[in-house]
């Protein structure tokens, strides 16, 4: 609906895009490693953690379900566990 298109960028290991002032990333690692991608678009836009929301997937919500949070554990996920090593800490957001 925005018109966003994203682009690969080996430099971030992942597709980028930019809507209404913001940088999106889709890691094109594996899950247990998307750490490593966002650390690197983190690091090169000098962006804080706190400014961050990952979209998680979630099997155990109900179909159309949200849960929206400020910051907080893994759960067991390991692409959140990856993002907690990779970035130092888990103040994150995540919308699951």
């Amino acid at each position: 609906d925005l018109g966003v298109s994203f682009r690969k960028e080996d430099r971030f290991e992942g597709w980028r895009a930019k809507a209404s002032g913001k940088e999106l990333l889709l890691p094109a690692t594996y899950m247990n490693e998307s750490g490593r991608s966002a650390q690197k678009l983190l690091r090169y836009f000098q962006i804080a953690t706190g400014k961050v929301l990952v979209v998680v997937d979630d099997m155990d919500l109900g179909f159309g379900q949200l849960r929206l949070k400020a910051f907080g554990g893994s759960g067991g996920h390991n692409g959140l566990k990856s993002l907690e090593e990779h970035l130092g800490t888990s103040n994150f957001a995540r919308l699951r």
